[in-house]
């Protein structure tokens, strides 16, 4: 994927722990490569940490698979939603 753009940007207006996870919402920034053309997109990342190592990294485009990958871990989803109030930025702002 990183091959078809000449520069991508990452920048997260939100981060939240969860325990050994931690979520984050941003926005990706990207340039094509040939077309030059500029793509913005809402993300989610997931991250799993074990004794201070990531050990699972994935962004997402899409919050509700974001929340899903992580209730995979260890949240029943009804849970979950609970815990992440949906707003702007697809995180709990408590």
């Amino acid at each position: 994927m990183f091959n078809a753009f000449a520069e991508t940007y990452s920048e997260y207006s939100a981060v939240r722990d969860a325990g050994d996870h931690v979520v984050a919402t941003g926005r990706l920034r990207a340039l094509g490569n040939e077309s030059r053309a500029t793509i913005e997109s809402p993300i989610w990342t997931v991250t799993r940490w074990n004794r201070g190592k990531a050990t699972y990294v994935r962004t997402y485009l899409d919050r509700d698979e974001a929340l899903k990958a992580l209730s995979l871990f260890f949240f029943p989803l009804s849970l979950l939603m609970a815990y992440m109030v949906r707003d702007n930025s697809g995180l709990a702002t408590s």
